[in-house]
């Protein structure tokens, strides 16, 4: 999990100066004017100042503050003390009053209050009060207590018992076998009972046999015998109970050295005891019955709660304006709670098939809900890592907007110190004007911003935006938050609805009926309303560019929301539409149980166990040898170390202790010893200083308690199990100390051994088999990347109806490719700690953390091919339409960028293999380099997309413009607003208002900042066509076009208001306006179709005008070919300033009248614009859209994104790996040189 350090989060984005600075500015604002007023110092100290050090450095030119001598120090100190403290005062208090000059007060301070007597180490009586009723410690209190009383006891009294020990042959292992059997709920104690029934069946079978044929009478035999059924289960591979019958079959054959013991019903009597000490175990479960289904259904429910808080705190990362709470929410964006439910519960699920009351159905059911939790996980991280990006990208601008808020604040007269505390800086747009050149300040280096990732899209403004301001991103981001986050907070409480439903209800008319599952859709739509919404103002309505990082990711992150809800109401159509034929029946499961599940696999398996077909085969046939040497080792112990103190068990602590690794053994080893030292030592104390049976039981029961509270207790789990299973026992081998004595020896010699035969013969090297399993996950990984990239550069649609199915069975395939990939990378986590316990002779401690790092990127990456195999799939779906060409234009642009960002991601991959398996070859220097060409691809993949998708951004504005325009014509002309000549008139002078294409709001082509492409239709190409036949006149000072400005309320109002402002207006004049709700295009079209009337009708009077003064002139007897050599009346300013005015109020009315026309317009295109992107989305073909297949593309951007920051992390982790791998292996030698006579 990914900390995040406030301190260092937000120190990162100010120099060292910038702390000094604030420093200072706040110490002076409370010393200042106390300072001002002392008699001593007689100067009057700026404010800014803090200490003689401080100020000489940053400003030389200020005087130093005045020093008191040191004797003049000490003579006001030694007066004032007496006068202001009593004799009890602090060393800090004095210390104050040393600093402070004569007639100043102490300040008096509150000392701190720790709540507790600092002195005291002991545990309060109150902790052990509240420690007896937790149930972390009675529940651990009431199961050890209840093994004690219904298991430990009576077989105690079996095994120790005079009159009755004689019955069984077995009496000394029985107390052992009921405590190891005793589970805590149904399910796992039945499972258990069943493996110990099956292991007694087969030890009277193979009892029997050894003693029909008389093995013990034939050394050689007997010897063979023991070797080969050891070897022969061994070669079973995973079967369940594989190890419990290798103890069994060697227990069996040295119990016939025992009195009786090579008789035919011996084996029989012994298989017996075996069944009434499970009997017992199995008893005790019962009371009271505690279910292992309920068990997880609350683990699956705290499943559930956790994604929905999962959600909500990525919700928060996003959307939070408190930089703290981001912080914080930040630290919370782990799936580990859900990692660790999907690998635990599939093993608690076999238990629920042992409790027969639940029914196969909700058996079936649990392990859906199992597999919709694990679908889910994939958009998980999709959500937590696009949180991340938002939060360190937007305190990359933070930092950015403080370094412009310190320069603003240095000139005189700023008010930046007010301003920079504000979260984000989000303050120093309102008092700046928009589009304000913002190259002005360099920016800071992008690691001190944030991190690579903030480095990445810090960078995204190419020569299209030049100018684009960060004022823009917070206007931007904030007008996208006024319009998602009520619909986000709707969606995540109709979302905690259903999850918390779904972990209260199974069965599926339960869940139909209680599970809100149709707010949830309610919800879902109105969050693709307010998205859609999102979409038409900024790419559509928006003449301003639009930042492309911010978009994708808010995009993506609410995308990510929906279709995470769509796996939960798609499970909910499944359960409203149950269908019982899809889910196992109670005779199938009957089936499986008793029979099939034994021999599933076994005459497939057979043939290749055989032959050795395949590693796993020739790995399992290794084990067999080392388990046949070790069990053949512990034996020869018991029979020949103490022929006259015989313990025949010493060869049972391979049972725990017989891994295939050693850190395992090594590891089960030291807690078996000493769980069998304590039970050894507790059982002597029992047998040699207690006078009765009954004194006896009672300390070997009270061991046998407080070892089982403990038992479930990762430090102590396995040293308290083996001690409660072997105190009772050890009661039977403490009467004779040699027998004791002899036990702990060959118990000890036996770990030796087997410790030998692990390091010895066929040894594991578990560091390299952790390797390769690094190097299986890596490969499936960027095999399946590489597959979805060649997925990428087919054509969406093709003739070859041929080729098309390949490509859609090729998607099949890839989306299939998802469970050998899950599981090879989930096999990596399981070898991690097998690494870190290896005991590794040389080298450095095994880097845990790293590999862990490194482990849970190696999950992001294969989630990120997951979300990208989404988009691909819904892209090549059966039924999509035929002619795609926006979408296929788009894919062509990135498609190349995507083939670029395979190959350098394999060469990061190769990088960081070759860091662990050729450490001194590796390069540092090259591995920096690929990782920096990796990044670059970021930034080069969204220009790439940008400037393909910007060509229909421009064709949706313009087209969007057009229809706006012509149902504003429409409108008017139903009204009767105009009259039909006018109308004709206009409409053919605003033409070209739809067909243009100018600069875009920022500049450069109507660029989009690298992101999704702007395209601003400029009015001004409209103005230019009417001057080549109309006289315009220019408006003059004080006319109603009025000055651009910027104030607060800008801010706070709706996003891409930037058209009122460039149009300018006075507050009384705006407020006369109608009212046009959160649209980012305010009245453009309706001011541009006013101004064009009043252009007309001005042209009309100037026309008539002169029409008047050459009627004027021709009355007067001019002769028609005189007129030309009248001069025309030169116009007058007054005349000029008078039309000016006439036209400003013409256009005003105009606009007026026009307005509610445009906002019907506009509104019934959002509506059409809705209609094509409902959550059942339905493509029309041919039509210019922002369609379903353009948000796929988006989709396969932002998972390319996780790619780009799980790379720093690899890269991070890689050096750790490379120093402890070079710690391991020498550096090669280099050659010798020959030497010269």
């Amino acid at each position: 999990m990914e900390s995040v350090n406030l301190t260092a989060l937000f120190r990162s984005q100010l120099h060292e100066s910038d702390f000094s600075d604030g420093a200072s500015a706040t110490t002076a604002s409370s010393n200042t004017s106390a300072k001002a007023e002392t008699p001593q110092e007689g100067v009057e100290l700026p404010a800014a100042s803090v200490s003689p050090a401080v100020e000489e450095s940053d400003n030389p030119q200020t005087p130093p503050h005045p020093q008191r001598s040191l004797h003049h120090q000490r003579h006001g100190d030694s007066a004032s003390t007496g006068r202001r403290r009593d004799n009890h005062g602090s060393a800090a208090d004095a210390a104050s009053a040393a600093l402070l000059g004569d007639g100043e007060e102490v300040p008096e301070r509150r000392p701190l209050d720790g709540r507790s007597d600092p002195a005291s180490d002991t545990t309060s009586l109150r902790a052990y009060w509240h420690a007896l009723f937790s149930p972390q410690v009675y529940m651990p209190v009431f199961y050890a207590l209840r093994i004690t009383l219904l298991v430990a006891l009576p077989l105690g009294l079996l095994a120790r018992h005079p009159s009755v020990m004689l019955i069984f042959p077995a009496h000394v292992v029985l107390p052992l076998w009921g405590v190891v059997d005793c589970r805590y709920t149904f399910g796992e104690q039945l499972a258990a009972n069943v493996v110990s029934l099956q292991c007694g069946v087969w030890m009277m079978l193979w009892g029997v046999l050894c003693n029909s044929w008389g093995l013990l009478h034939h050394p050689s035999g007997w010897w063979c015998s023991v070797l080969g059924v050891v070897f022969a289960i061994s070669l079973l591979g995973d079967v369940r109970a594989r190890r419990v019958l290798v103890l069994h079959s060697v227990l069996i054959m040295q119990m016939e050295n025992l009195p009786g013991g090579t008789e035919l019903i011996y084996p029989a009597k012994v298989g017996r005891d075996i069944m009434i000490a499970t009997g017992f175990a199995f008893f005790q479960c019962l009371l009271p019955l505690r279910s292992i289904a309920v068990d997880c259904d609350a683990e699956i429910a705290a499943g559930w709660k956790s994604m929905g808080v999962l959600v909500r705190q990525a919700v928060t990362a996003c959307w939070s304006e408190d930089p703290i709470e981001c912080a914080l929410a930040m630290a919370h964006l782990t799936t580990e709670p859900i990692q660790l439910l999907l690998m635990t519960m599939p093993g608690k699920l076999f238990f629920v098939m042992y409790e027969f009351w639940e029914s196969t159905l909700r058996l079936e059911l649990r392990r859906e809900r199992l597999s919709v939790l694990e679908v889910c996980v994939p958009r998980l991280h999709a959500i937590t890592d696009t949180a991340r990006a938002m939060v360190m990208t937007r305190v990359h601008h933070m930092g950015y907007q403080r370094h412009r808020i310190q320069a603003a604040a240095d000139r005189p007269g700023s008010d930046g110190d007010s301003r920079a505390h504000q979260p984000y800086g989000e303050d120093a747009g309102t008092h700046a004007p928009f589009g304000k050149d913002a190259a002005g300040t360099k920016p800071w280096p992008a690691r001190e911003a944030g991190g690579v990732r903030a480095a990445r899209h810090s960078g995204h403004h190419d020569g299209a935006d030049a100018s684009l301001s960060l004022d823009w991103h917070t206007r931007m981001w904030r007008r996208a938050h006024a319009i998602l986050r009520p619909s986000v907070d709707h969606y995540l409480e109709a979302l905690d609805a259903v999850l918390a439903g779904l972990g209260r209800h199974l069965d599926p008319q339960d869940t139909v009926e209680h599970v809100p599952f149709d707010a949830l859709r309610e919800a879902a739509a109105e969050l693709q309303a307010r998205l859609n919404q999102v979409h038409f103002e900024l790419l559509i309505k928006s003449e301003d560019s639009v930042d492309p990082f911010l978009y994708s990711n808010v995009f993506f992150f609410h995308l990510s929301l929906i279709v995470l809800g769509e796996r939960l109401l798609h499970y909910g159509d499944t359960m409203k539409n149950f269908d019982r034929r899809r889910y196992k029946s109670q005779l199938r499961r009957l089936w499986e149980f008793f029979f099939y599940d034994y021999w599933v696999g076994f005459w497939q398996e057979l043939p290749r166990r055989l032959t050795l077909a395949t590693p796993r085969d020739v790995r399992i046939f290794k084990d067999a040898i080392k388990m046949s040497c070790a069990y053949g080792v512990g034996v020869m112990f018991t029979e020949y170390m103490d022929t006259e103190n015989v313990y025949y068990f010493g060869m049972a602590i391979l049972m725990g202790v017989g891994w295939p690794t050693a850190g395992d053994t090594m590891e089960a080893s030291v807690y078996r010893v000493t769980g069998m030292v304590c039970a050894c030592s507790i059982a002597y104390v029992a047998i040699w200083h207690t006078p009765n049976l009954l004194s006896e039981l009672a300390i070997a029961l009270a061991g046998v308690f407080i070892a089982l509270i403990f038992r479930d207790r990762p430090p102590y789990s396995h040293t308290a199990q083996y001690c409660s299973m072997l105190i009772v026992t050890s009661l039977n081998s403490a009467g004779s100390k040699f027998v004791l004595l002899s036990r702990i020896v060959s118990n000890s010699f036996t770990v030796m051994t087997y410790y030998a035969i692990v390091t010895l013969m066929f040894p594991i090297d578990v560091l390299r088999v952790t390797y390769n399993a690094q190097v299986a996950g890596l490969s499936l990984v960027a095999d399946r990347f590489s597959r979805l990239v060649d997925v990428m550069n087919e054509p969406l649609s093709s003739p070859d109806a041929t080729k098309q199915e390949l490509v859609r069975e090729e998607v099949a395939s890839i989306r299939g490719s998802r469970f050998a990939m899950w599981a090879a990378v989930n096999a990596i986590g399981g070898w991690l700690p097998k690494a870190a316990a290896e005991p590794a002779p040389i080298g450095s401690p095994y880097p845990l953390r790293e590999m862990r790092d490194m482990y849970s990127s190696l999950r992001r990456l294969a989630s990120a091919t997951d979300v990208i195999s989404a988009a691909v799939g819904a892209l090549h779906r059966d039924g999509a339409p035929e002619h795609r060409p926006d979408v296929q234009h788009v894919l062509s642009a990135v498609a190349p960028v995507m083939c670029m960002v395979d190959r350098v991601s394999r060469l990061l991959f190769q990088d960081f293999l070759d860091a662990v398996s050729q450490p001194h070859v590796w390069s540092p220097v090259t591995t920096t380099q690929h990782f920096s060409a990796f990044l670059s691809l970021s930034k080069e993949l969204h220009h790439s997309f940008t400037m393909a998708h910007r060509r229909h951004v421009k064709a949706l504005r313009s087209d969007f413009r057009h229809r706006v325009m012509s149902r504003t014509f429409a409108a008017a002309a139903h009204a009767r607003v105009l009259d039909e000549d006018t109308l004709n008139r206009v409409r053919s002078a605003s033409v070209p208002l739809h067909q243009s294409s100018g600069a875009g709001a920022h500049g450069g082509g109507g660029g989009c900042g690298g992101g999704v492409g702007a395209s601003r239709t400029s009015f001004a190409a409209a103005s230019e066509d009417l001057e080549a036949t109309i006289v315009v006149v220019p408006p003059q000072d004080g006319s109603p076009r009025r000055q651009s400005t910027w104030t607060a309320e800008d801010a706070s109002g709706p996003l891409g208001d930037g058209e009122v402002r460039r149009r300018g207006g006075d507050d009384d004049d705006n407020a006369n306006r109608p009212d046009t709700g959160d649209s980012v295009t305010n009245r453009s079209i309706a001011r541009s179709i006013a101004e064009s009337i009043a252009i007309m009708r001005s042209t009309q009077r100037r026309h008539s005008r002169l029409q008047q003064q050459r009627s004027q002139s021709a009355g007067s007897g001019g002769s028609s070919s005189g007129l030309l050599a009248v001069p025309a009346s030169p116009t007058s300013a007054s005349s000029h300033s008078d039309e000016a005015a006439l036209q400003a109020q013409e256009t005003q009315h105009w606009e007026h009248a026009l307005d509610p026309l445009e906002q019907q317009a506009q509104e019934e295109e959002y509506r059409d614009f809705v209609a094509h992107r409902a959550l059942d989305y339905t493509h029309h073909t041919g039509e210019y859209t922002l369609s379903h297949d353009i948000n796929m593309v988006i989709t396969i951007l932002v998972g390319t994104d996780m790619f780009f920051g799980e790379a720093e992390r690899l890269l991070k982790t890689m050096y750790a790996i490379n120093a402890y791998a070079r710690s391991r292996e020498p550096p090669p030698m280099e050659p010798t040189r020959a030497k010269s006579n």
